[in-house]
């Protein structure tokens, strides 16, 4: 077991993490399955308590480090229609080259493109199933599950519709 004193200095450097990648408590505690809590991640940056083992890989890899058979967190370019229908789940699979050796359990990070270059919108997805069949060859199917519609830097208004905090 961890000491007291351990915990915080991992807890401070998962606050570190987070502000660094932008995200808030909610979007951080999203990136896991099942989702941790504002509640519990504000617990782990403070140091009273720590992930669990499957969290804990998801954590270690944003560090860029590695646990064996640990999930690999993939940033992909998607153009902005197929980002919307992700969002609004209407789309749950997406067809790419398997250049990145993708697995199940695997975290894609979706980064919206247009014609002028990244528009700051992102999504996270969780890999659910994979299959290359029927598939041009190198390509594989990936089948996932939004992660509670957690997003990035999302313009609503841009987007065409309006939410109240």
């Amino acid at each position: 077991m961890k000491s007291r004193l351990e915990k915080e200095k991992f807890g401070n450097s998962i606050n570190e993490l987070r502000l660094a990648k932008g995200l808030t408590l909610e979007e951080f505690g999203a990136l896991f399955n099942p989702s941790a809590t504002p509640s519990i991640v504000s617990k782990w940056e403070r140091g009273i308590s720590l992930p669990a083992p499957e969290q804990m890989a998801i954590i270690l890899q944003m560090f860029g480090k590695r646990l064996r058979n640990s999930i690999d967190i993939h940033e992909l370019k998607i153009a902005p229609r197929y980002f919307k229908d992700i969002l609004y789940q209407h789309k749950r699979f997406e067809n790419r080259i398997n250049d990145r050796n993708y697995k199940v359990g695997d975290l894609l990070m979706l980064k919206e493109f247009d014609q002028n270059g990244y528009t700051g919108n992102k999504l996270y997805v969780r890999v659910t199933y994979m299959t290359d069949a029927f598939t041009k060859d190198d390509y594989v199917c990936l089948g996932f599950e939004v992660l509670n519609n957690i997003y990035h830097n999302i313009t609503f208004k841009k987007m065409g519709f309006l939410v109240e905090n």
